[in-house]
Parts: C-alpha cells; structure tokens; sequence
C-alpha cells in the first residue's frame, strides 16, 4: 500500500477497525492464532487470499478507481484497465465494484485470465455469461454471445489476472469488444 509507510499499516488496520465497528475476540483458540487478530483483537481475518470487500479501506487511489469504473460503466466505454502490484487490492476492488451494481440492469461476469488459448477464453465467457458453452466453437459462441447480450441492457466482463492471457487469448478480447447492437457494443 503506497500510503502505508513506514509504521503505517498500523494506522491503517486501526482505520479499518474503527469503520468497521469490529469488536474484540472474546475466545481465540491456540491453534489458528493470527497475528493481526491477536494484536489488534479482531473478530475476523483481515489478510486474506479471498478478497473480502468487507475490509476495503477507500483511500483516495482506490475512490478514484472507483470513480473511473463507474464513469466508464455509465459512458458505455469498451476495455478498461486497472493495474497495480501483487496484493494491492485490485481484485477486491473489483469484488466491491461488481457488487454495487444492480443485478436488473447489468449482467455480469467474471473469469480468470489463465493461460489458455483464445477460443477456451471465448467457451470461459460464454460460460461465464449462462450459455451452455462448453462444447461450441468459436463462432457458435459469437452468435450465442451476441444474442444473449442483446437482450440484457448491459453487460459487464472482467477477465482478472489478465497478464496471463496468451496472445491468442488478447485477439479474442479485441473480438469480443466489437460485438455490437447497432451503434450499441454489448460488452464492456
């Protein structure tokens, strides 16, 4: 975290703590002890793999991420990229970004930017989006995509991890983008 410091995190997980009302453990066991829980007398894990929107800290980085997902959401703009290093909240800032939105209004979905070929990734996004993916080539998956989207008023696509992509898999990203509803794309 670039505002933690030296000392800071300290700071920090107090910040986290006061937000998020948490209490003291009354009983903590020997054998799963952690460190921050301990020290800090938290109820839960904080440092986790899994990303916990629970323990967001918005520090002025993150409210402009925020800002900028939301703008280009709402403008109907194609790719968007959200970089930073390992651990700096990228995938949790997404977690909570997709949970805001409402479900009635846009159609999410999620994969994980393995290393797969280009024509897998389109089979993960179909999946991804509710078709029956698994079994269709590449253009059957086009046709059912560009289907199912024109029917939903928006549709969201994170790929997480996307620096994995093969280079096959980035072209079919580039695909995706071009799908459109008249002057409408179907997918951001």
């Amino acid at each position: 975290h670039p505002e933690a410091g030296v000392g800071g995190w300290s700071a920090i997980i107090r910040t986290v703590i006061a937000r998020h009302g948490l209490r003291p453990c009354r009983a903590v066991t020997p054998l799963g002890r952690s460190m921050y829980r301990d020290f800090y007398k938290l109820r839960a894990e904080p440092f986790r793999v899994t990303p916990n929107p629970a323990f967001v800290l918005a520090h002025q980085s993150y409210l402009t991420a925020q800002t900028r997902m939301r703008h280009a959401l709402e403008q109907g703009d194609g790719i968007l990229v959200i970089t930073g290093g390992p651990g700096t909240g990228k995938t949790t800032l997404i977690a909570n970004f997709l949970s805001r939105l409402p479900p009635d209004r846009v159609l999410t979905a999620t994969v994980i930017g393995t290393s797969i070929q280009g024509e897998g990734l389109l089979r993960m996004v179909g999946c991804a989006f509710g078709l029956d993916a698994s079994h269709m080539d590449k253009a059957e998956v086009l046709c059912e995509l560009q289907d199912h989207l024109a029917q939903r008023p928006r549709a969201l696509l994170v790929i997480d991890e996307a620096q994995n992509l093969t280079a096959e898999a980035l072209g079919e990203v580039h695909v995706l983008s071009n799908l459109h509803a008249g002057s409408r794309p179907l997918l951001q």
